[in-house]
């Protein structure tokens, strides 16, 4: 069951394009994965008592949060990248576009630090 998830959780966030570089919509989605990974963690670990430790139970709502939040972040960083790139504004088109990327991530990473101080969540990233 954990693999059905995970593959359907593949296929609904693999249809999203952020940045329509394939190498650029890998970096931004590995900061959204992570970060999504973490508070799925966190919020299947809170009402494992409630689930009865079901461990299909636990997964299905593990990937299931993991799937929107990932959703809700992708849906977010769109629009911040446009308006990030348009920013920049750089003549060299790749460079603006990277440099869109690297700032978009960056910010993602800051929002879950201060997220994380403020919940007091201890779980790391890596």
């Amino acid at each position: 069951m954990k693999t059905l998830f995970k593959l359907s959780h593949l296929l609904i966030v693999g249809l999203f394009v952020i940045t329509g570089n394939d190498t650029y919509d890998l970096i931004l989605g590995a900061a959204i994965a992570v970060i999504a990974y973490v508070y799925a963690f966190t919020i299947t670990r809170r009402y494992s008592n409630s689930l009865g430790y079901n461990s299909i139970l636990m997964s299905f709502v593990h990937w299931s949060v993991r799937t929107i939040i990932s959703i809700m972040m992708i849906v977010i960083t769109r629009p911040i990248y446009i308006i990030v790139k348009s920013m920049v504004g750089l003549t060299n088109v790749d460079l603006t576009d990277l440099i869109s990327v690297v700032i978009c991530a960056a910010v993602w990473i800051f929002v879950a630090e201060t997220v994380k101080s403020i919940t007091g969540l201890r779980k790391n990233y890596w």
